[in-house]
């Protein structure tokens, strides 16, 4: 019941500062534009929770990834992906019924069903051995943004990283949305959640590196590419064009 409630809290303070806020990301012509000045009225703040985060990563999380690296296989690794992916399909289902993306949810409905079976609680990837195409990833914080609901002021989040106040609105409805966060036990939830970051850490290592390599500013950098990534994975589904439908699968 603590965890409902300071979930709720944390929502509806979001969203009521989200709602308040008057420069931002504005929809035009039924796409999403980042504002140039990137809507960060928190930068202090932000900047501080950056660099505890790039303290714990540097101590952490970098030195666990080449661990990681080193000791796991190219196709164990993208096992442990498959994993992450068809855990998330609940939220993905759910978040593709809300913006009315049929195709998306029966793709989403029907990799789950099989892999979670014959792939083996996802550790292999049969769906797509089937045809169907793995489905577009999509969250809370992207259906708020398909509904016309605007980013809100730029944040940093401890461990997680760069977000927004929509983004940190749909974080707390697809946690408390998804099924596993009420099946699995305290452990497995951590567990879980340690595994998505070492994965995902690993993925994003050779662009981190090269955006600490090449920025001046870093954290400006990062909140550049965040946005702009966000704010295109809004105008992927408002455009509705080819290009989109043609990224579905990948």
């Amino acid at each position: 019941m603590n965890k409902f409630l300071i979930s709720g809290i944390i929502i509806l303070s979001l969203l009521t500062q989200t709602a308040c806020a008057t420069k931002d990301a504005e929809v035009k012509n039924n796409k999403e534009i980042v504002s140039s000045d990137n809507n960060d009225p928190l930068e202090k703040l932000n900047r501080g929770i950056f660099a505890f985060n790039e303290l714990l990563d540097g101590l952490i999380v970098k030195p666990m990834v080449h661990i990681y690296r080193g000791l796991v296989p190219e196709p164990a690794q993208h096992s442990v992906k498959n994993v992450i992916n068809n855990l998330d399909a609940p939220v993905v289902f759910l978040n593709s019924i809300l913006q009315a993306d049929v195709n998306n949810a029966g793709r989403t409905a029907s990799r789950f069903a099989i892999n979670s079976t014959l792939g083996v609680a996802g550790i292999f990837d049969v769906a797509s051995e089937f045809g169907i195409t793995k489905e577009r990833d999509k969250d809370f914080g992207q259906t708020l943004g398909v509904y016309g609901i605007t980013a809100g002021p730029y944040l940093m989040l401890p461990i997680i990283g760069p977000s927004d106040f929509r983004d940190g609105i749909g974080l707390g409805v697809d946690t408390l949305s998804d099924p596993f966060t009420y099946i699995f036990t305290q452990g497995e939830s951590t567990a879980r959640f340690s595994v998505t970051v070492l994965s995902l850490r690993n993925d994003r290592l050779s662009l981190t590196d090269n955006v600490y390599e090449n920025s001046l500013d870093p954290y400006a950098s990062f909140r550049s590419i965040y946005l702009q990534h966000r704010a295109k994975s809004v105008n992927d589904y408002l455009g509705k064009d080819e290009s989109s439908e043609k990224d579905a699968g990948k």
